[in-house]
């Protein structure tokens, strides 16, 4: 755990450093899905049920809170796609490796894609309050800059394929 929030913390504060011992890590997709993405993806879906279904939202001055188990239910949804999302994600990008002069290498691709949406994931923390969705915005807004920032970071050339 202490090591999921070390490197959540470096890729938010210090991203270009953190991609690059991002890139000599021989983590298996598999390991990676389970102990990283999963773990964030969680942030967001936990919020979502606790702001619905705990708290509530006010509409013309009366609270409602929606019921637990639908809430729980679209939670549960949220968080297999976000997990599916980010198998697609990287798919697409071990894809389109070859189109910008790179070798396809799925775990190479696997790490810029689960990296890449941990600032969207911890903003989710903010679904808790529905008032600050806008705010989670920032949080894509910043994931968007982890890819722009990571992509190159984490070659995908054969050379560096044999060397690890």
């Amino acid at each position: 755990m202490f090591a999921l929030i070390a490197r959540v913390k470096n890729l938010l504060l210090s991203p270009g450093t953190e991609w690059d011992v991002i890139d000599q890590e021989a983590a298996q997709p598999t390991q990676l899905l389970l102990r990283y993405v999963a773990p964030l993806a969680a942030i967001p879906a936990v919020a979502i049920l606790i702001g619905l279904s705990v708290l509530g939202v006010q509409v013309g001055g009366q609270w409602y809170r929606a019921p637990v188990l639908e809430v729980a239910l679209s939670a549960l949804v949220f968080f297999a796609l976000s997990i599916v999302g980010v198998l697609v994600f990287a798919t697409i990008i071990n894809w389109l490796a070859p189109k910008f002069g790179a070798a396809r290498s799925y775990r190479q691709a696997f790490k810029v894609s689960a990296y890449s949406i941990t600032a969207a994931m911890v903003a989710g923390v903010l679904a808790v309050a529905p008032a600050l969705h806008i705010f989670a915005l920032l949080g894509a807004t910043y994931s968007l800059y982890l890819l722009f920032v990571g992509t190159p970071k984490v070659p995908f050339s054969v050379l560096h394929q044999i060397q690890h």
